[in-house]
């Protein structure tokens, strides 16, 4: 997963508590290259929209679906 991401951005706040719930929910091989479709629309809603959470959580909204992440 790290490959598609600039060095510096892995490391700002919050991005390892994304990088566990990926690994979390199975979804390493949306980050994998060659990634068959990409949505662009709704991943760049996804991330414009997300907040992290006090309780380590990660909440967003796509398309007008919440989804809410958290262990």
């Amino acid at each position: 997963m790290g490959e598609c991401l600039i060095q510096k951005s892995s490391q700002k706040y919050g991005m390892s508590t994304i990088f566990d719930y990926v690994l979390l929910q199975s979804w390493e091989h949306l980050f994998e290259a060659p990634v068959p479709y990409l949505h662009e629309p709704e991943v760049r809603e996804l991330y414009y929209k997300m907040e992290l959470l006090d309780d380590g959580g990660i909440q967003t909204t796509v398309k007008g679906v919440k989804i809410s992440l958290n262990e």
